[in-house]
């Protein structure tokens, strides 16, 4: 008896001493976060990277996202403001090390790896992260219901309950073609189209996977802000970066790259991984 009330009070310490660091991580990271948005903080991180290896995470704003050495580039709140779907990267040819964009590739930016390639160093890596075309179809023709749910079950669900979007948002069918249509809906208060699912069904039965997709962004009413529009699998991927003059393309897992600055500060982000395709390159 005495041995398992031991048992249980080791085990109840280590886990009030998880708690604790978890906490503290949190609050150190919110520190972090609220520091480097500075002046100061900024001007000393440029200094540093003006004296070691030039890299860059498009997509990602100084609020969400934190490595040393790495710039940020976005619409707002970031190291270089720029509209990925229209500009160019600012960047001389030839002067970044290595570049990382997670859900950002869609139909306006396509070219987008061609800019990459351009601004990257002989060498230096590019990698690609999108929702994955292959496993949603997979996921959706084994009816696992789990998978959805879990992907974005939550989050459908509050914006349900706040009388955002109709309970037909939370069907299995209307997720997936929410997927497709507008990278789940999360920047879309609309919720997406609402289809019947003897319509999805038959579309698949019907339809390639390609012509599913372009069908499912058809539904999109005009005029509304949507998120992401398109999907991939890992044949488009490869053919875009292919396209661009890339070499050494590889599909990965997520936490698997050949980029030691990607390895060392791992930057992929855990809320993506259950449905993400990862795509690395090389110049």
């Amino acid at each position: 008896m005495n041995w398992h009330a031991n048992d249980r009070h080791t085990s109840m310490q280590k886990g009030k001493h998880c708690y604790v660091y978890a906490q503290w991580l949190t609050r150190w990271q919110a520190i972090i976060g609220r520091s480097r948005r500075r002046p100061t903080w900024r001007r000393v991180e440029n200094y540093l990277r003006s004296h070691q290896r030039h890299h860059v995470t498009l997509g990602d704003t100084n609020s969400s996202f934190f490595r040393p050495g790495w710039m940020t580039i976005y619409l707002v709140d970031a190291d270089i403001i720029c509209d990925l779907g229209k500009d160019v990267l600012p960047f001389d040819p030839e002067t970044i090390d290595a570049v990382y964009s997670s859900h950002m590739i869609d139909e306006p930016g396509l070219q987008l790896p061609r800019h990459i390639f351009r601004s990257l160093k002989p060498g230096g890596f590019c990698r690609l992260v999108a929702p994955d075309m292959d496993l949603l179809l997979d996921r959706y023709q084994a009816r696992d219901w789990r998978f959805f749910l879990a992907a974005d079950g939550s989050f459908i669900l509050s914006q349900i309950c706040r009388g955002i979007l109709p309970p037909e948002s939370l069907l299995m069918h209307n997720r997936l073609v929410c997927w497709f249509a507008s990278y789940s809906a999360r920047m879309d208060t609309a919720g997406g189209p609402i289809v019947p699912q003897h319509v999805v069904d038959d579309k698949l039965c019907s339809l390639s996977k390609y012509e599913f997709s372009k069908w499912c962004v058809s539904l999109l009413e005009p005029g509304r802000t949507h998120a992401h529009v398109h999907l991939y699998d890992y044949d488009q991927l490869h053919g875009l970066l292919e396209s661009a003059r890339f070499r050494d393309i590889r599909k990965l897992t997520w936490g698997q790259s050949a980029c030691p600055e990607m390895l060392n500060s791992p930057i992929d982000r855990q809320e993506h991984r259950m449905y993400s395709l990862y795509v690395e390159a090389t110049k």
